[in-house]
């Protein structure tokens, strides 16, 4: 039988201190490369934690109970437009992605049905199109202009 690795940070665990001395100092790093990608810079882990402590964004997690060390850190937020309501993974990273991917998406896909959305979408570095399956297609490209 295969253990759970994968599950949202319930938000009265945030406000506790072992979360932001044990946990958070573990997948900071891991949120902290993915937002390197972004060229513009828009936000920090502390911006992104903050969105997390008001509700605004979820926080996913992977444990490995082995190593005994979290793999994997995601947020996702809820963006609600005129015409649908989509679940965006707008952070995601970490280690040993081929243990947790499919399970995260499963619990994403849930967790955004239960919020009534009718799509999950994403953007990302081209890696990640031969990573993402089970109904995920590409839906366009993201350009940047410099002023």
């Amino acid at each position: 039988m295969l253990e759970q690795r994968v599950c949202d940070v319930p938000w009265r665990h945030l406000l506790t201190e072992g979360f932001h001395k044990l946990i958070w100092p573990q997948i900071e790093p891991m949120l902290a490369k993915s937002l390197a990608m972004d060229e513009l810079r828009r936000y920090t882990t502390q911006d992104v934690l903050q969105q997390i402590m008001v509700g605004k964004a979820r926080l996913w997690v992977s444990y490995d109970r082995e190593a005994e060390k979290f793999e994997m850190a995601a947020v996702t937020e809820i963006l609600q437009s005129p015409q649908c309501r989509e679940c965006r993974v707008w952070l995601i990273g970490g280690t040993n992605m081929k243990a947790w991917l499919r399970e995260l998406d499963h619990m994403i896909d849930g967790y955004a049905r239960s919020e009534f959305c009718s799509h999950v979408t994403s953007s990302g570095r081209p890696g990640w199109a031969r990573a993402v399956k089970n109904g995920w297609r590409p839906a366009g490209v993201d350009f940047i202009k410099t002023l």
